[in-house]
């Protein structure tokens, strides 16, 4: 997992400096609603999520609190923290008014539905327009019960997000 992340890193080390973007800075913490620290678990693929309980093949890493980078416009802000979406942007409400365009890559379960509406219905009432698509094709027909490979979520949806009215 650790060598995972520093790819990932250079990855977007390389990215800011391929495309000469100015103004970027990057961050090497887990977004969250607090600062501090979050124990992640890990099956050693790409995904991950916040440890519960006694799990094997976790890793401690630096949290940051979402809500108090989001003072000042931002053009665009992508959410992709396996599962932890409906939390963080529950946190940050009141500052997506700060923000131009959202991406979010939800995680879910069909028994955390009322999560899903919650955080769609707050993105529209921040000034969003909503664009959904499947993020994975995690069921071969969503009345059947059997997933299509071994997923961690039940749902994972591609939400793009476009500011309606003016960033504040």
């Amino acid at each position: 997992f650790r060598r995972q992340r520093q790819m990932c890193i250079r990855d977007r080390q390389q990215n800011v400096q391929s495309y000469q973007l100015q103004h970027v800075q990057l961050h090497q913490a887990a977004i969250w609603t607090a600062d501090g620290r979050l124990t992640f678990y890990t099956d050693g693929t790409m995904g991950s999520s916040i440890a519960s309980g006694q799990q094997k093949n976790t890793v401690e890493v630096e949290s940051v609190r979402l809500k108090n980078l989001l003072h000042k416009p931002v053009d665009f802000l992508k959410m992709d923290i396996e599962g932890a979406e409906y939390q963080v942007l529950i946190d940050t409400a009141s500052e997506l008014r700060h923000v131009r365009h959202l991406f979010v890559e939800y995680h879910g379960m069909y028994a955390d539905n009322d999560e899903l509406i919650e955080m769609l219905q707050l993105i529209r009432q921040q000034g969003f327009q909503v664009y959904i698509e499947d993020a994975a094709k995690i069921y071969q027909s969503p009345f059947l019960s059997q997933k299509t490979g071994n997923w961690q979520f039940d749902i994972q949806l591609n939400i793009f997000c476009k500011r309606i009215n003016k960033v504040q």
